[in-house]
């Protein structure tokens, strides 16, 4: 490490043990005591610098998403994954972790946050997450997200049905293996990964009681147990499915395809789209358009907004609070009240 004059001003050349390579920097002095002091306050950076591991973009990916994989659920593993190549598309892969350059990764993030702004905050929360991991991990000194946040998106109002609605979509839909569940996902608020992995084991009829559990197969999204009750719709719903299986035991699944098996997710889901698009409801209605109208219309009917968050597995009250809105002709029948 020594000091040259370059012009009027002094610069610093060094070894850059973790690139292996010799490197030049700027003092921005044009007198020696000036440059002595940049070179004594850059030996302290540099020697702090060393303490830290050097590893690229691509190897802390593949650790990160290791340890996701240990600790949190497949779709939050899938979803990082998804960020970190929505960085590759950008940024080489092959880039040192430590040279991640701050303003690029907010530009990269603004862009995409002006085309759609719901999927760049989620990149932004999960890249955020994973380099603060890198700080905790040694890889980096501080977590380049962390003065930066994207504007609120608008609020989206879930979408929800009603009653009727549902009649109408169960009226198009001709399997009534189907139709019992999605009245099931209507009258439960469960997710779709919950009914598609419950078992009978988890019911109680004698009760009336589903538990929403954690098994060695399946994980719920917040990894908590729940209970939700049964009322007379699911009861009955139930009741006529047990003498359709047989051989009954309680490792089946409560519903499952002719062979036995559970159904997956993409056919649940294309299924219910069809069976809206033939009822000619709105086309943005899907399968997790259930649980909302779980959550609305029972907060619409009364029910305390705590004791919807328990039955819906919410982690935080301010997510049950999203799903709080009214329809149009409440708010016009509450206005209606000043006539």
């Amino acid at each position: 490490m020594f000091l040259f004059k370059r012009g009027a001003i002094y610069q610093l050349e060094f070894f850059d043990e973790q690139e292996n390579r010799i490197k030049r920097v700027s003092t921005k002095s044009k007198t020696k005591p000036e440059a002595l002091k940049f070179l004594t306050d850059f030996r302290k950076q540099l020697s702090c610098k060393l303490t830290f591991k050097y590893i690229s973009l691509n190897q802390f990916r593949d650790e990160y998403l290791e340890y996701v994989s240990t600790c949190l659920t497949k779709n939050y593993h899938k979803s990082i994954n998804v960020s970190f190549h929505f960085l590759f598309d950008k940024i080489n892969k092959d880039t040192p972790l430590i040279r991640l350059n701050a303003k690029d990764l907010e530009k990269l993030l603004s862009i995409k946050f002006q085309t759609n702004p719901h999927v760049a905050l989620c990149h932004y929360r999960n890249l955020k997450s994973a380099f603060g991991k890198a700080v905790k991990w040694n890889y980096l000194t501080n977590n380049p997200l962390k003065s930066f946040s994207l504007p609120k998106p608008p609020q989206l109002h879930p979408l929800f049905i009603n009653k009727d609605e549902l009649d109408l979509i169960l009226i198009n839909e001709s399997d009534n293996n189907l139709k019992d569940f999605y009245s099931f996902g209507f009258y439960t608020g469960m997710r779709l990964s919950e009914i598609i992995n419950l078992r009978w084991c988890s019911i109680d009829l004698q009760q009336r009681e589903i538990k929403v559990q954690n098994t060695k197969e399946f994980t719920t999204k917040n990894k908590r147990d729940r209970v939700i009750p049964i009322n007379d719709t699911l009861y009955q719903i139930l009741s006529e499915r047990l003498p359709k299986i047989i051989s009954i035991n309680e490792s089946e699944y409560v519903f499952s395809n002719a062979n036995g098996f559970r159904y997956s997710p993409f056919y649940i889901s294309k299924k219910f789209k069809r069976a809206v698009r033939e009822t000619k409801l709105n086309d943005k209605i899907h399968f997790h358009s259930l649980r909302h109208s779980f959550i609305s219309n029972l907060i619409q009917r009364g029910c305390s907004i705590y004791v919807a968050k328990e039955l819906a597995g919410h982690s935080q009250i301010s997510v049950t609070e999203n799903y709080a809105h009214l329809r149009p002709e409440n708010l016009r029948n509450a206005v209606e009240l000043l006539n």
